[in-house]
């Protein structure tokens, strides 16, 4: 599973001044790490000619696959129907637009929802929210698009697992930020558990602090990079969190919109954040003169597994 990196496609400061600079940015990122996917996010009222302009100029221009976090709700709150039948209609509208690229696609349709007191019904509700939202899209004839949905706060994952796809293409997501978590093994404790119920996961957000680069500290970043090894090895998709196109990552930034020196903040570039080295096969991964796209992908040259 594949490790990358999340963020919304605006200059630094911003939440609504989305731009295909900033999306290059990203694609020029990936390429240098050796990334396999990024999480594209964007506020549910954003404007759609723009949001498909950034969806757009990405497909075209990174090989790589894309979640589309197309309704990112922020701050968390409840989940409530009404926001279920207009993400859904959105992502019936992007699938419509990009039905070309579903292979590469991945939908987000919802971001740190909660239901009120996490009670038996209430997680009842929201399983069956996430599980009519897939009975949607699948009826509608989109077979291949990838969809992750996140399991938040204290939502146990049993709630959620019997959420079921007819393509076996739905990843159960989190989101981990070590000074909530207290240790990078308290976050793989929580992920083990899915997995012991036998579901994908693919953690849309992991990072080191909630209040982003200025909270950073050496030994939250070290967690990070315990975990993502760890997810590495599990089959266990991850992104880590960048806020404004990579922002989080540069010691000194000179990304559009930020001004003044920030070096008195280390970001995860000085704090010595890695990336898990992608597994390189001995051999192409050729099968009977076709290469399987669900299992391998190429960067600057390199085959990898997603």
């Amino acid at each position: 599973m594949s490790i990358g990196i999340g963020s919304r496609p605006t200059v630094a400061n911003s939440d609504t001044d989305y731009q295909t600079a900033i999306v290059q940015q990203v694609i020029d990122f990936i390429n240098q790490k050796k990334l396999g996917i990024y999480r594209m996010s964007f506020h549910p009222t954003v404007d759609t000619a723009l949001m498909n302009s950034c969806v757009q100029y990405y497909l075209e221009h990174c090989a790589q696959p894309l979640i589309i976090n197309y309704y990112h709700q922020y701050p968390p709150g409840l989940s409530v129907p009404s926001d279920w039948t207009d993400s859904t209609s959105k992502a019936l509208g992007l699938l419509s637009t990009f039905n070309t690229y579903q292979n590469r696609l991945w939908l987000e349709p919802a971001n740190e929802r909660i239901n009120a007191q996490n009670t038996t019904p209430d997680l009842t509700a929201f399983a069956g929210y996430i599980q009519d939202f897939i009975n949607e899209i699948r009826a509608t004839g989109y077979k291949t698009v990838k969809i992750v949905v996140d399991r938040w706060y204290n939502q146990p994952y049993s709630a959620l697992a019997s959420i079921s796809d007819p393509e076996n293409k739905f990843w159960l997501g989190d989101h981990h930020y070590m000074d909530q978590e207290g240790s990078w093994e308290a976050a793989r404790n929580k992920a083990q558990q899915g997995l012991d119920l036998g579901l994908k996961l693919m953690d849309t957000e992991v990072g080191a602090h909630i209040d982003e680069y200025p909270s950073f500290t050496q030994s939250l970043v070290d967690m990070v990079n315990n975990y993502l090894d760890w997810a590495k090895t599990n089959d266990v998709g991850a992104c880590v969190w960048m806020l404004h196109g990579v922002r989080n990552w540069p010691q000194y930034t000179t990304l559009l919109g930020e001004t003044g020196d920030q070096s008195d903040h280390p970001r995860y570039q000085g704090l010595g954040l890695r990336f898990p080295t992608p597994t390189v096969p001995t051999t192409l991964p050729f099968h009977d003169n076709f290469i399987d796209l669900n299992k391998w992908s190429t960067i600057n040259g390199t085959w990898m597994t997603k």
